[in-house]
């Protein structure tokens, strides 16, 4: 489970993040930072946001963050994630929905 706290002034974002797995070991977060801004090409109504996720625990796995918030629900955005300074390489995608 992924579960991420985000605050934004203008188009600077700032939280927490925490990945929560079964094995309490893998389990880690720490504190994000970013920006949410208008596309300059393309479809100007999208709204861009990158972000950079940093370990709270020395030696874990950080990520950046590429994703669009979507237009019809201001709650849900989707985007690709790839691991930083982590032994092991790690990316895919990611559908996020505020409950």
């Amino acid at each position: 489970m992924l579960l991420l706290h985000l605050s934004h002034v203008n188009t600077q974002l700032t939280g927490t993040w925490q990945q929560t797995f079964p094995d309490p070991q893998n389990t880690t977060g720490g504190t994000l930072t970013g920006t949410a801004s208008r596309r300059l090409t393309g479809n100007p109504s999208d709204v861009l946001i990158t972000m950079l996720w940093a370990p709270a625990q020395a030696g874990a796995c950080g990520f950046t963050v590429e994703a669009r918030l979507d237009n019809n629900d201001l709650n849900h955005f989707t985007g690709t994630y790839a691991s930083t300074a982590c032994p092991q390489a790690a990316s895919g995608s990611l559908d996020v929905t505020r409950p």
